[in-house]
């Protein structure tokens, strides 16, 4: 897994805005960039996320 603080350059394809959203809009945005995605494709997710629920919800999907 990447850590938050590893200094990484890539080309994202996709980019999502989480600041500021409480849940469960943050992942609603991420699960609408992963159905808008082609295979192989990066997203990045950019904010912050203030609930914990928030955070744990995305990183379930990521794995599914």
């Amino acid at each position: 897994m990447i850590s938050p603080t590893q200094d990484i350059s890539f080309k994202t394809d996709t980019q999502v805005d989480i600041t500021g959203h409480e849940c469960p809009i943050p992942l609603i945005l991420f699960r609408r960039a992963v159905t808008n995605a082609h295979k192989g494709e990066i997203i990045e997710i950019t904010g912050t996320l203030d609930q914990e629920s928030s955070r744990e919800d995305i990183l379930i999907a990521i794995q599914n």
